[in-house]
C-alpha cells in the first residue's frame, strides 16, 4: 500500500504569498495505481478524513 502524505487548505482566499499561509494542515490518503504505472490521485479526502 501506498500513502500520499501532502499539505492542504480548506479555503481559497489567501492573503499575500500563499507559501507563507501557516495555515496548512498535513494529510495522508492512500494512493492507488494505474495499469498504465500512472499515480490515481482519487479524491481528496475532505476534512476529518471521511
Amino acid at each position: 500500500m501506498d500513502v500520499l502524505i501532502y499539505h492542504a487548505r480548506n479555503y481559497k482566499e489567501i492573503t499575500g504569498d500563499p507559501l507563507y499561509d501557516p495555515n496548512r494542515h498535513t494529510r495522508a490518503q492512500r494512493l492507488h495505481w494505474n495499469e498504465d504505472g500512472t499515480p490515481d490521485f482519487g479524491i481528496p479526502v475532505k476534512d476529518g478524513g471521511k
